[in-house]
């Protein structure tokens, strides 16, 4: 397996009169290196629009299903 060019992304989050509210961090890779069957074997981003998930919290209000969250990779 080949190594892919990554790097450290850091950024401080503060507040308006200058004091610090968090510091964050993220671990990015060039993912236009990758190589299918090599680096991954399939790729998966589920994405919802916030107007699906509003219109089922409203149905959930008015006809009292039950309902849950579930993670799609336990499934």
């Amino acid at each position: 397996m080949h190594e892919l060019p990554s790097t450290w992304a850091f950024k401080i989050k503060g507040y308006l009169h200058g004091a610090i509210h968090k510091l964050k961090a993220r671990f990015c890779v060039r993912g236009d290196w990758e190589v299918e069957g090599v680096h991954f074997f399939e790729t998966f981003a589920p994405v919802v629009s916030w107007t699906t998930v509003r219109i089922m919290l409203i149905l959930s209000i008015l006809f009292d299903p039950k309902i849950r969250q579930v993670d799609s990779e336990r499934i």
